[in-house]
């Protein structure tokens, strides 16, 4: 083939594959972000690569199971994303770090190649090798064990049974050289310096970490990591995870039973009794609660975490009822998300609510303004916002006074109008002045009140919009006044509203049995307060659905009448 035609066809060729891999990107994004909507923006910063290895763990078509939250699993991988090319060049260009990398990761055992293979890598792969690109290392305090004893669980044949409830037990059950500090195993729940990730596993709902360690430990499979997620044992079989050897190579049940040998049923009946006995949460997840209540323990718990990892675990003490030294501590964080969790926190006080009032991301302070613990003068502050959302959310505070609604009842944006329209302390008389509104959505939130008066909803029985007209129908406060004139309306779809609705009187549904419109006499057939004279009338309808709803109803009452009788 001429060279100068192969030129001109292979030039279509990769557009055509260019245009394929961008479809199928863009494809994987969009399926991911339907189905974790409140990750969009972190999904739409990342790659086609990483892209591609969340829709491969977490898409509709995902080809494997992953052990971990898709929240954790974009956590690590927006951390990682940032770092691998420089993980991968130190891999490359540094001795010293590639005997470190694959003495943690042995090449003949790892499914990557260089630590920018993405497709290949576990989570855990990520953690370990962020853990080691850290810059400052700290070391887990082990001294700080109390009582390792109180964690052993049994003994079973030479297998001692373990289920660790604080991290420097996890370390010091796991094992460690006492001289290098360098751990025996290459869990990430039991490193001894840089991020140990103990909290972050076992804070998560449903999820029991066990230890199993054979006497006189000396070999990978001497230590077993044994991980339960709803009360059953994940053995997964993949690199990394729960279930693992003390390399850090998954297990399976075949794998565990070689492993266990005739101790295999006895210890995996120990364990599943002990997780069936948990509750679905883990001893050491009172840690937790431990960390939100008191200031030293969460300071202790964050030591040796990297910023990634330290945020993971702040997402979940944030929605535990939190001392203010902690939720003060916490309301300052740079990251933006742990101070939104706390403007979210019920149990938030009026003194953080403060601070968090001034906060320059607008999303905060909008919290901060439905929160039931702001104070008034907070409220009255944010009422003047320059930020539409956080009037608005002002507007809709239980604890809002009628003074601030009236105020914020003239705002000039409709939708801080639309939500006082909304908000339970709405007096009447200021939802008269609200159902003059020249916004729909203001009249409709108004005709669905509670406190909107029947005179102000004959006004609105009225309204051009056909929604308006609907929500009078289903207010409680309806004269029947209100009725005869919906009844009447041009509209059918307002009819029908009117013959379903269970409070219609008597008379206005005798008045809409005679409607031209069949589904309006649908609807009469089958309303139980329609008078049985006129469900005999309805019985003789043209319509076979009229005639066949009244006469249900017809035998429906006579059931009911039957059954009352003879009570």
């Amino acid at each position: 083939m001429n060279l100068h035609i192969y030129v001109i066809m292979l030039k279509p060729l990769k557009f055509v594959i260019r245009m394929i891999i961008i479809e199928s990107f863009e494809s994987d994004k969009k399926d991911l972000m339907s189905q974790f909507p409140e990750q969009i923006n972190d999904i739409k910063t990342l790659g086609p690569k990483w892209i591609s290895w969340l829709s491969s763990r977490f898409g509709s078509n995902k080809s494997r199971d992953e052990v971990h939250p898709f929240e954790d699993s974009l956590s690590t991988v927006l951390a990682f994303s940032k770092k691998d090319a420089a993980i991968a060049q130190k891999y490359n260009s540094s001795e010293q770090w590639r005997q470190a990398v694959d003495e943690k990761f042995p090449p003949q055992k790892r499914k990557w190649k260089i630590p920018s293979d993405a497709s290949t890598m576990t989570v855990d792969d990520m953690e370990t090798l962020l853990a080691m690109s850290q810059r400052k290392k700290q070391n887990v305090d082990v001294r700080a064990t109390s009582n390792v004893e109180q964690d052993r669980i049994g003994k079973i044949g030479p297998w001692n049974l373990w289920m660790p409830t604080t991290r420097e037990n996890s370390c010091e059950i796991a094992g460690y050289d006492p001289a290098t500090m360098e751990p025996h195993t290459t869990w990430c729940t039991a490193r001894t310096s840089g991020s140990n990730l103990f909290y972050n596993y076992v804070s998560k709902p449903n999820v029991i970490l066990f230890y199993i360690i054979r006497e006189n430990a000396q070999n990978a499979n001497d230590r077993l990591s044994i991980g339960f997620v709803n009360k059953k044992p994940y053995l997964a079989g993949e690199n990394g995870g729960l279930t693992v050897n003390g390399e850090n190579n998954g297990l399976t049940e075949e794998n565990l039973r070689q492993i266990l040998g005739s101790s295999y049923e006895s210890i995996m009946s120990k364990l599943s009794s002990v997780a069936s006995s948990m509750s679905g949460q883990h001893p050491a997840a009172k840690k937790i609660d431990e960390a939100a209540q008191s200031f030293q323990a969460f300071q202790s718990m964050m030591n040796g975490l990297s910023k990634e990892e330290a945020d993971d675990l702040k997402m979940y003490i944030v929605n535990k009822n939190l001392s203010d030294e902690v939720a003060t501590q916490l309301a300052q964080d740079k990251n933006s998300f742990i101070r939104l969790s706390i403007a979210r926190n019920y149990n938030t006080s009026t003194s953080v609510l403060a601070q968090l009032a001034q906060d320059a991301e607008f999303q905060i302070r909008a919290n901060v303004a439905k929160h039931s613990n702001t104070s008034p003068i907070i409220l009255a502050r944010l009422a003047q916002d320059k930020e539409t959302t956080v009037r608005a959310y002002t507007a809709l505070n239980v604890m809002a006074s009628l003074e601030l609604l009236t105020l914020l009842a003239q705002d000039e944006d409709a939708s801080v109008r639309e939500c006082v329209a909304k908000n339970l302390n709405t007096s009447t008389e200021l939802l008269v002045r609200l159902a003059r509104d020249k916004n729909t959505l203001v009249r409709e939130n108004v005709a669905n009140h509670p406190n909107t008066s029947a005179d102000t909803l004959f006004q609105l029985a009225k309204d051009s919009d056909i929604i308006v007209r609907k929500r009078v129908v289903k207010n409680p406060n309806i004269s029947a006044n209100t009725f005869l004139l919906l009844a009447k309306d041009r509209n059918s779809n307002i009819r029908s509203s009117v013959a379903l609705e269970p409070n219609t009187p008597a008379e206005i549904l005798t008045l809409l049995a005679k409607d031209k419109v069949a589904r309006v006499k649908k609807y009469v057939s089958m309303n139980h307060n329609t008078p049985k004279n006129i469900l005999h009338q309805l019985m003789q309808d043209a319509d076979f659905e009229v005639r066949k709803y009244a006469e249900e109803n017809l035998k429906l009452r006579q059931q009911i009448e039957f059954i009352q009788k003879y009570k």
